[in-house]
């Protein structure tokens, strides 16, 4: 489709000079435009459990070298973005815009606009979105497991803690493993040797 070289625009994404540069676009943000890259390096993931302004807590799960293409799914199938696309290196590109491909090109060439759109959907679920959410189910799951850790740890220590302050170790009365239990509070609570909490 020559026609659609009249749509190109050229682009140049450098975090290293403008900041805003970084995220080329966050989850569900609208896709104007879809990209044509020459050189550059883009990652695309998810920010996880901090804000988007929190850089350090960007998993970036696929990456883009060199030559490759981003955000055609959105753009030819009209959806928005469902994960964050990140700069890494400054990326030239050719951006063509989603209301000149829709409107120019797609009324005129149905048929060519149907393949295009189902094999854009092919190869977004089956190399981008699916790799992205098993990631995301798995630090689902070791966040869930870590924090299951930390607040056990946490209470035994405050308790610990609270107790030496209170000299019970040092007269040597040791708290009753046995009879733990979990306090009305939710925290875990020892019994001494006399049955009181």
């Amino acid at each position: 489709m020559y026609d659609t070289s009249y749509g190109f625009l050229p682009r140049n994404f450098n975090p290293a000079q403008d900041p805003d540069d970084e995220i080329i676009y966050y989850d569900e943000e609208e896709v104007p435009e879809m990209y044509f890259c020459l050189e550059g390096l883009v990652s695309v993931g998810y920010f996880f459990g901090a804000s988007q302004s929190t850089k350090n807590e960007f998993r970036g799960v696929k990456r883009f070298a060199q030559m490759f293409i981003i955000c055609d799914h959105y753009v030819v199938n009209n959806l928005r973005c469902e994960f964050v696309y990140m700069c890494k290196q400054s990326v030239k590109c050719f951006g063509l815009p989603k209301k000149f491909l829709l409107k120019n090109i797609f009324v005129k060439y149905p048929e060519i606009a149907n393949e295009i759109k189902a094999n854009s959907h092919m190869r977004y679920q089956k190399y981008l979105k699916k790799p992205i959410i098993e990631k995301f189910k798995s630090d689902i799951k070791m966040k869930n497991k870590k924090s299951s850790y930390n607040m056990v740890k946490y209470e035994e220590k405050g308790i610990n803690q609270q107790a030496a302050e209170q000299g019970d170790f040092l007269q040597g009365h040791q708290p009753n493993l046995i009879s733990s239990k979990f306090s009305s509070r939710g925290k875990l609570g020892f019994l001494d040797a006399s049955g009181r909490p």
